[in-house]
């Protein structure tokens, strides 16, 4: 959450098993998306919110709301 002042987001694949030949040390599922999404939006201290797409894998949005808001 450090590397962005509004929105971050995050692409994964899933996959049933890493890959390691292309770096991948762990496996990814919409609830594990989902998970990191709750724990980014504590983080903010409830200043955001987050939500989860389906596209050729998952992605996770966390978007930051300005102060105020």
């Amino acid at each position: 959450m450090q590397v962005t002042d509004k929105r971050l987001i995050v692409a994964v694949p899933y996959e049933e098993e890493a890959q390691g030949l292309y770096g991948h040390h762990q496996t990814f599922t919409p609830e594990k998306l989902h998970y990191w999404g709750n724990w980014c939006i504590e983080q903010l201290q409830g200043n955001g919110r987050y939500w989860c797409e389906e596209v050729m894998g998952g992605m996770l949005i966390i978007e930051r709301w300005a102060k105020g808001k």
